[in-house]
C-alpha cells in the first residue's frame, strides 16, 4: 500500500467511525464543504496546536477561497459555536481520542 493509499484508508476509517451529529462529524462536514488553497497539512495541524482558536480556525477554513457558500454556512451553523466553544472543543477532543 502506498503512503497516499494508507492516508486515504485512515480518512475512510475516521469517516466510517463518525456520525454526522457528533462534534467531529460536524467539523468534518465543514472540512468537506470548504475549499482550502495552500498547505492543507499545515492548516489541519494548526487546529490541534491551538484548539481554543477553533471558531477562528473554522472561519478561516471556510473563507480561505474568498467565497462563503450556503453549504459552508449551513455546516458552520450546525456546529453551534456561538453557545460554548470550550464545550464543543472538549467534546471534539474526547471523540478524537476515542477513535
Amino acid at each position: 500500500m502506498t503512503p497516499n493509499q494508507a492516508a486515504v484508508t485512515d480518512a475512510i476509517r475516521v469517516l466510517l467511525s463518525t456520525k454526522p451529529e457528533t462534534r467531529l462529524g460536524q467539523l468534518l462536514k465543514v472540512c468537506l464543504t470548504a475549499k482550502v488553497n495552500g498547505n492543507v497539512n499545515a492548516k489541519a495541524q494548526e487546529l490541534f496546536q491551538d484548539t481554543g482558536n477553533l471558531a477562528h480556525w473554522v472561519q478561516d477554513v471556510i473563507g480561505n477561497d474568498g467565497q462563503y457558500t450556503p453549504d459552508e454556512w449551513q455546516a458552520l451553523g450546525e456546529m453551534d459555536l456561538l453557545e460554548n466553544v470550550e464545550k464543543f472543543v472538549e467534546g471534539l477532543l474526547t471523540e478524537v481520542e476515542a477513535l
